[in-house]
């Protein structure tokens, strides 16, 4: 009964919400923008309290957008409702994704910006049960020391050598790299168990293994294969810090991955 009172008073929300939005002093697009976001935040909260194939059904659809553009208004419109309520129920739905996408319900999630992608990389890390085989073509200055990133990462390698993982990172460096910090990081990881193997960028763009394997992979080459069923895929920007990441179960990406992490394992180098 309770369920059923909330569904209805947020089909009520839902196109009042959308009215607000419409009497603004907004263009007609961004009305249109406006009333769609609205629309869509109803929507996240009425699954959030169907039945879970409701849930799936609905989460399926949105992890479908595929415009980047029309994934980040959505974003910012969902974050400006943080404080009056939605927190919760955002928080909530990003678990289930998580969860679901895991259980290989949801083909893929995109997660914008660095913080999302470090929470991801560590639920992910946390739940894998074999291997964790990782391209890093991450500035070395992103696991100093100094940065939140670092305490982060060597608890999760820990913790994952302690219960048998077998993890394997390989390297991509170029002439940016600073290869007394690599050095550094690649001792400390080889201290924590990690298996470390080293390559030049152009080595990779240049293979005819990575440009077969293009387009299934997205044209990156970061990424972290989970149990060799996951992947999650990182893009940077032209300083090599995290922008974004893409994570997928799809068949397609995930096989690729993991026949190019294969190929670069076999030509890349122990050392710099």
């Amino acid at each position: 009964m309770f369920t059923y009172i909330i569904i209805n008073v947020a089909g009520l929300l839902i196109p009042a919400t959308c009215a607000l939005f419409l009497s603004s002093g907004k263009t007609k697009r961004e009305k249109f923008n406006s009333s769609i976001h609205a629309g869509v935040i109803g929507l996240i909260v009425v699954c959030l309290f169907q039945t879970q194939t409701q849930n799936i059904t609905v989460l399926n659809k949105l992890t479908q957008l595929e415009d980047k553009n029309e994934l980040d208004e959505l974003a910012i419109v969902l974050s400006k409702y943080e404080e009056s309520g939605f927190k919760d129920a955002l928080r909530d739905l990003d678990k289930r994704m998580k969860s679901d996408i895991r259980k290989g319900i949801l083909g893929e999630v995109y997660y914008p910006g660095k913080e999302e992608t470090v929470n991801i990389w560590k639920t992910m890390f946390d739940g894998t049960n074999t291997s964790i085989d990782a391209t890093n073509y991450i500035s070395e200055s992103f696991w100093r020391e100094d940065t939140a990133f670092n305490s982060i990462q060597k608890s999760a390698h820990i913790d994952a050598t302690s219960r048998g993982i077998a993890i394997r990172r390989i390297f991509i460096i170029d002439d940016q790299t600073n290869k007394e910090l690599l050095g550094k990081l690649i001792y400390e990881q080889r201290q924590l168990g990690v298996l470390i193997r080293v390559i030049k960028k152009s080595q990779i763009e240049n293979s005819d293994k990575y440009l077969n394997l293009k387009s299934q992979l997205g044209g990156s080459i970061d990424f972290v294969l989970f149990d060799t069923t996951s992947t999650l895929f990182v893009t940077h920007n032209q300083k090599k810090e995290i922008s974004g990441s893409r994570l997928t179960v799809k068949r397609d990406p995930v096989d690729a991955s993991r026949a190019l992490f294969i190929h670069l394992w076999t030509i890349a180098q122990d050392s710099l």
